[in-house]
């Protein structure tokens, strides 16, 4: 196997030496380079297992394996690949193997990194396989590159009637042929807008659930390693939309992905069972308003949420409410006010467990007001009154599974069992009046 072009004498040694370093503006485009891309793996999260192919002389290998603590690298060239070894890039982990038919598994890789490889391919049909390649091996993350055809390069070379090795295309057409792959375009990031042809891009790929696919909120599910990832991102895709909440968390205050995270970690450490937080980031604009904020969750699979749970007739052990009511005596005596303590927001893990989830909106005090623990813990407890859509779902259960829970509690605050407007809100939820 070899390759006429990188293969050829010299070639490689000078891809090593001093392609990226000969005079100022190659060093400048190889430092913004570096910058973006490692800007984007951080964007990315934990990485598990990540590949650079085609790899060449191991460029990026101090910035991949920084990101990682497992590397490979794979390259069609040999000259390339004994430059690499020589550099002491991915040693014991490379392999030679055409970007087109990569030798990994089926959604074995966190993230495939492939860099200045798509505008070698100048038609469609060439281009196929590695879209195909890429979403046969990436779990989640494909970050690669591609020539722009509306920049300066691309038309002087038009206008001076060069054919270079090198093919620029409109932006829309590659990430339609993309999409058409199942990758989404998560972020973009251009070497010299305007000027450079060379465009950085973050791809991602089709979950493997979509649970919520709004305007403003896209929560799915990842393959990831050693678990799933349960993927909650909010967009403010408008500027009216942005300049609305600037007060809250789309410019002064804390932007909901962050908020959540910290709110978990928190309640974690009292120990109140929650899941574990795997990665949070926030993209802004450069006036610094919230363009979106990814959480990250560990993924706990078969988990239900306890309305849904109840719903379909079945009642979790004496266990799970004791669990239940003593965490909620945690989160109170700690000043958390949850603001969402109801069943949808209380998981049933496969083990019978409570998890806690979706505390966005929940706040911290010094001391907790004796309204604020009543209105958190009406929530749950009132749909379980007599009468009450929790109670027709458990019949004769409802009065016991009740009582379990409060003895767990402690001591109850008085005028819990008021029925007021977040109660009666509850009410519609579980009869599916109003979106959950």
């Amino acid at each position: 196997m070899a390759n006429p072009v990188y293969d050829g004498p010299g070639r490689a040694e000078h891809y090593a030496q001093g392609r990226w370093q000969g005079t100022a503006r190659r060093r400048r485009t190889a430092r913004k380079e570096g910058e973006h891309f490692s800007s984007m793996l951080q964007e990315c999260g934990p990485l598990a297992d990540v590949a650079d192919a085609p790899c060449g002389t191991g460029r990026f290998a101090p910035l991949l394996q920084k990101a990682t603590l497992s590397c490979l690298g794979a390259d069609l060239s040999s000259a390339m690949l004994q430059q690499c070894r020589q550099a002491g890039a991915y040693p014991g982990k490379l392999l030679q193997a055409d970007s087109g038919s990569l030798p990994w598994t089926d959604q074995s890789l966190d993230l495939l990194f492939c860099s200045r490889l798509m505008h070698h391919f100048p038609e469609v049909h060439q281009r196929r396989p590695l879209f195909a390649e890429a979403a046969r091996v990436s779990r989640r993350w494909w970050l690669t590159t591609c020539f722009d055809s509306a920049s300066f390069q691309s038309w002087r070379h038009r206008l001076r009637g060069r054919r270079p090795s090198r093919h620029a295309m409109p932006q829309a057409q590659f990430l339609t042929e993309a999409a058409e792959a199942g990758f989404r375009m998560v972020r973009r990031q251009f070497v010299a807008r305007g000027i450079s042809e060379q465009v950085l891009l973050l791809m991602e790929r089709a979950p493997e659930k979509i649970l919520v696919d709004d305007p403003t909120v896209r929560v799915a599910v990842f393959p990831s390693r050693p678990h799933a990832i349960f993927s909650k991102e909010y967009f403010f895709p408008s500027f009216p939309q942005r300049l609305a909440g600037w007060r809250r968390h789309s410019f002064f205050g804390q932007p909901k992905a962050e908020r959540e995270a910290e709110n978990l970690r928190l309640l974690a450490k009292i120990g109140v069972p929650v899941p574990a937080v795997c990665h949070v980031w926030t993209r802004r604009d450069l006036c610094g308003f919230v363009l979106s904020s990814r959480l990250d969750l560990e993924y706990l699979e078969g988990a239900v949420d306890l309305q849904r749970f109840l719903e379909s007739g079945e009642c979790p052990s004496d266990a799970f409410w004791q669990e239940t009511g003593r965490s909620m005596r945690r989160m109170h005596d700690a000043g958390f006010f949850h603001r969402g303590m109801a069943a949808r927001n209380l998981l049933v893990t496969r083990q019978g467990a409570p998890v806690w989830i979706d505390p966005a909106k929940s706040r911290w005090r010094n001391r907790l007001r004796v309204e604020e623990i009543a209105a958190d813990c009406a929530l749950l407890w009132a749909p379980l009154l007599p009468g009450g859509p929790a109670a027709a779902c458990l019949q004769d259960k409802a009065d016991s599974v009740l009582k379990t829970m409060q003895a767990a509690y402690g001591e109850l605050p008085s005028g819990w069992e008021r029925t007021s407007q977040p109660v009666q809100c509850e009410f519609k939820r579980w009869q599916g009046a109003v979106k959950t």
